[in-house]
């Protein structure tokens, strides 16, 4: 079996160059990857990572326009995107090996000289207000969106992403420029090849395209904590279904129990066997969709429980599910859950490090956040040392009563009798 070879490097200005050597891989992807998102916006720019990021599709001094861009990327038969999340940004193209460095050459186009003309602005506000129309009328995007802001509040990471219509319509071209000129500098930027590439030459044409960029320098709010105090907030609206979202404080990404976090998560919520699944699903029949997620950013973390239930059902299913919190925090989970468990976040694990595109998203990721990449068989060692009692002090931290929120989407009028069942079991 051939194994994947890493290559970490710097450039005198201090972008860091990140090559992967997959010999069996028939893709490769690049990756631009800065360290700025949503945490570095204050109330007024709401908005603006996001909004650069679309606008760096619209043009470039060597391709000026959005069709020239993606033309030349479809002529390649790439498949690309561009993302917006709350600590990072990143660009990326995937293609058949041969050709990677067409496609290093225009996405490195894109994130270095873009022209970010005013009038496409403008029309690309209108887009993303569109955009956030087609979530405001989801139900289950407002209730994600609404637990997130009961646990953060007005913060940076409370607030939306995609910010909101007020901010977008009195951004400038003016007020994307500086903003770049702030944070897209070769300090906060890592570039990722993952594929089956020679080490040596990719290194020198990622150098070729990217030693001129300003070093810059990395630039942070100070760690914002969740707001600690669990609050309930109903937003009725007239939907077949309840959309329930419970939102909780966790853990830091660098924080040595994220494990033991991930398989709590997993056992109760994140497979058909897992035991919220089981209840609210198979048992009682109420819901198609329920599932819990752990989110891990820099400095702090959140886990997330949500559902789509029968409305007439809505308060036995929060009480069921406050339930098997009580449950996992006294008695923790069995051996045969735990091994169970662990075997599928191992399968996982493999399985999500299959294709060049995965490798890069993961790297990027772990690098901007963490300041190293993690292998494999160091994070299978730690999923195989959680032991059941890392487990139930790790729900006996997360799942207090007083530090749960719940967001209520659906025909419910007053979130009273929600709250009861949150604090009065």
């Amino acid at each position: 079996m051939t194994h994947n070879t890493t290559s970490i490097s710097y450039l005198p200005n201090g972008l860091r160059i990140v090559v992967i050597r997959q010999p069996q891989s028939p893709s490769v992807t690049t990756g631009v990857f800065v360290a700025v998102g949503a945490e570095h916006e204050t109330k007024q720019n709401n908005g603006i990572s996001n909004v650069l990021e679309h606008m760096c599709f619209k043009g470039t001094s060597k391709r000026p326009s959005q069709m020239i861009i993606s033309s030349e990327l479809e002529s390649l038969g790439a498949a690309y995107n561009a993302f917006t999340d709350r600590d990072m940004t990143g660009y990326w193209v995937k293609t058949a090996t041969q050709q990677f460095e067409k496609a290093l050459d225009i996405v490195a186009d894109m994130y270095l000289n873009p022209l970010l003309p005013a009038e496409e602005l403008e029309k690309e506000k209108g887009v993303i207000i569109e955009e956030m129309n087609m979530y405001q009328d989801n139900p289950s995007y407002k209730a994600f969106e609404t637990a997130n802001y009961l646990l953060y509040g007005n913060t940076p990471y409370g607030r939306d992403i995609i910010g909101t219509k007020q901010t977008l319509r009195a951004m400038s071209r003016d007020h994307v420029m500086n903003y770049r000129a702030k944070h897209y500098g070769a300090a906060g930027t890592t570039v990722v090849v993952v594929g089956n590439v020679d080490l040596k030459h990719t290194k020198k044409a990622v150098a070729k395209l990217f030693d001129n960029l300003p070093r810059g320098r990395q630039y942070r709010f100070p760690a914002l904590p969740p707001t600690h105090k669990g609050k309930v907030k109903v937003i009725e609206r007239d939907t077949d279904q309840t959309q329930l979202v419970f939102s909780m404080p966790s853990l830091p990404y660098k924080d040595k129990r994220i494990w033991a976090a991930a398989l709590m998560a997993n056992i109760m919520g994140g497979s058909m066997t897992s035991r919220l699944f089981q209840e609210v699903r198979v048992r009682m029949g109420a819901a198609y969709s329920v599932s819990v997620e752990n989110v891990l950013y820099t400095a702090h973390g959140m886990m997330m429980i949500s559902a789509g239930v029968t409305t007439e059902r809505a308060y036995e299913v929060v009480r069921v599910i406050m339930n098997e919190l009580d449950t996992m925090v006294s008695g923790g989970p069995s051996k045969k859950e735990l091994l169970r468990t662990k075997r599928s976040a191992i399968g996982r694990l493999m399985l999500g490090r299959e294709t060049s595109s995965q490798i890069a998203m993961i790297a990027g990721g772990q690098l901007l956040r963490q300041g190293y990449i993690e292998s494999v068989s160091a994070i299978t060692r730690a999923i195989r040392n959680v032991n059941e009692k890392d487990i139930k002090n790790i729900a006996r931290r997360l799942f207090d009563p007083l530090h749960i929120n719940l967001a209520v989407v659906g025909p419910h009028h007053s979130s009273a009798p929600f709250i009861k069942i949150l604090h009065n079991r």
